[in-house]
C-alpha cells in the first residue's frame, strides 16, 4: 500500500500486518482483502471488515485504503457499498461502524455518500478519529436489495 497510518510498511511491518489479517479471517470468517481493478493483476487497495474494539466496544469495522494513483475514481464508495450489503445479508450483521482521521475529507464523504452517519470523536493512536456507524434496517443500497 501506498500508506499505511505513518507510512509505508516494512518487511516486518508487513509480514505482521499479513498474518493479523489471516488470523482474522480464520477466526471470524471474513476480514480485510486485495482490491483488484477489473482488468489490472496488481493491487490498488486493501478493504474489508474487521471486528476490533473502537471506543471502549467491541464493533464490525469497514475499512477501505487505497493508493493515491486511485483514489477520486469511486472505488471506496463502490466497494463499500458492496461490502455493507454483503455485511448485513450475508454475514448478518446488525450494525456497521466506520472510523477515519478527523481530516480526512475523502473518506467522510465516502462514509456519508453510502449511508453512514458521524457518531463522535475519539482518539486513536495519539490522532484525532471520527466514529461512523449505519444500522440494518437505515442501509439503502439499489444495487444490492436485502
Amino acid at each position: 500500500m501506498a500508506k499505511i497510518g505513518d507510512g509505508p510498511l516494512n518487511l516486518e511491518q508487513s509480514q505482521a500486518a499479513l498474518s493479523w489479517f489471516l488470523d482474522h479471517w480464520s477466526k471470524f470468517g471474513f476480514g480485510p482483502g486485495l482490491v483488484f481493478e477489473k482488468d489490472g493483476d496488481q493491487a490498488i487497495g486493501i478493504c474489508g471488515f474487521k471486528q476490533l474494539k473502537l471506543c471502549g466496544e467491541l464493533v464490525y469495522d469497514l475499512g477501505f485504503m487505497f493508493q493515491k494513483p486511485h483514489w477520486g475514481k469511486g472505488y471506496a464508495t463502490e466497494i463499500s457499498r458492496t461490502l455493507l450489503s454483503d455485511g448485513f445479508s450475508t454475514l448478518g450483521f446488525s450494525e456497521v461502524h466506520a472510523h477515519t482521521e478527523k481530516m480526512n475529507l475523502a473518506s467522510k464523504k465516502v462514509l456519508s455518500k453510502v449511508g453512514m452517519r458521524y457518531v463522535k470523536n475519539f482518539e486513536r493512536n495519539a490522532k484525532d478519529h471520527e466514529l461512523w456507524v449505519i444500522t440494518a434496517s437505515e442501509f439503502v443500497n439499489p444495487d444490492f436489495p436485502r
